[in-house]
């Protein structure tokens, strides 16, 4: 049975317990002798220095709790290390030049370019590339001159008499490569020619080639010239030569347009005319020998009315 003011006993015993829980964290009723102290493994090996170059930096080790237990002593620590004081720097160089000339101006030869060193290695950096370099090279050698033809003949002289001149030729096969010997200026040479003294009044040139056939009076002609004024002597031959001749070309062999003619009405639209002819009406000829066109188109005017005759009313 409850007394009066008595506690009650579930209340009790929770109360005991958080006491026996608070000495027992607090040590208050703790013996480590029975309990045991920590066990620790051996120290790792030191690890590496955290810079490799630049001064100094930090390594650490550590050791891993292998009995668990009381005053368990602390698992890793560090320590200072040093390092190289300069980090190395490796060598830089610019782009490379372009290729120079090639060494020869014929057969095999070499070709070069180079390349500064911008900034040196050091401190062990990298060392620097190559800053030259060549290629080989080839020039084409005994390259063609220049291939000319043969002299053509002499033309005939462009006088009978009394002193003239005479030509010839030479053209260009191929012209020279790859250095070869260069052609001459001199394609043509002349000469004189016919030197002696004219004997008779009318010293004449040749005649000149035959000129084109004219396609509308089927004749051709060829010239030559007077050298001297004539001193005495016979009349002077002829300086033009005709003579007949074929071609396939037509002829527009129309004289010039006449004149329009007149209108064949005053007003309301009429019609003009003009003609040509032929030169040689044995020849056809191309083109219409008429034309036409409109002329007076304006409306006409009305015509007046006519008066009613008398009587007629």
């Amino acid at each position: 049975r409850k007394l009066p003011g008595q506690v009650p006993s579930t209340m009790f015993t929770s109360c005991l317990c958080f006491v026996v829980l608070f000495a027992y964290v607090h040590g208050a009723l703790r013996d480590e002798s029975t309990v045991g102290s920590c066990s620790v493994s051996n120290w790792s090996p030191w690890s590496s220095c955290s810079v490799t170059c630049g001064g100094s930096g930090k390594k650490t080790r550590t050791r891993s709790v292998t009995k668990p237990g009381f005053n368990c002593p602390v698992s890793s620590e560090e320590e200072s290390c040093s390092a190289a004081l300069h980090c190395p720097i490796d060598c830089l160089v610019a782009p490379w030049s372009a290729y120079g000339l090639c060494s020869v101006s014929c057969g095999m030869g070499q070709q070069f370019r180079s390349r500064k060193i911008v900034r040196p290695s050091q401190y062990g950096g990298a060392n620097c590339p190559a800053t030259e370099q060549t290629v080989p090279c080839q020039k084409h050698c005994g390259g063609m001159g220049c291939q000319l033809s043969p002299w053509g003949e002499w033309s005939a002289c462009d006088v009978t008499c009394g002193g003239g001149t005479m030509g010839r030729t030479r053209i260009i096969i191929q012209e020279p490569n790859y250095g070869g010997k260069p052609c001459p200026a001199d394609l043509q040479q002349k000469q004189p020619c016919n030197l002696a003294p004219c004997d008779y009044a009318c010293p004449m040139t040749n005649w000149s080639a035959w000129g084109k056939c004219d396609p509308c009076r089927l004749v051709q002609q060829r010239t030559r010239s007077l050298i001297n004024p004539p001193n005495g002597g016979n009349a002077c031959p002829p300086t033009t030569m005709t003579k007949q001749c074929m071609t396939a070309e037509a002829c527009d062999c129309m004289l010039s347009w006449s004149m329009w003619s007149s209108c064949s009405k005053p007003c309301g639209g009429g019609e003009q005319k003009r003609t040509r002819k032929p030169k040689n009406p044995k020849v056809y000829c191309n083109g219409k020998p008429a034309q036409f066109q409109k002329c007076n188109t304006q409306v006409c005017p009305p015509k007046p009315a006519t008066p009613p005759l008398r009587g007629s009313q």
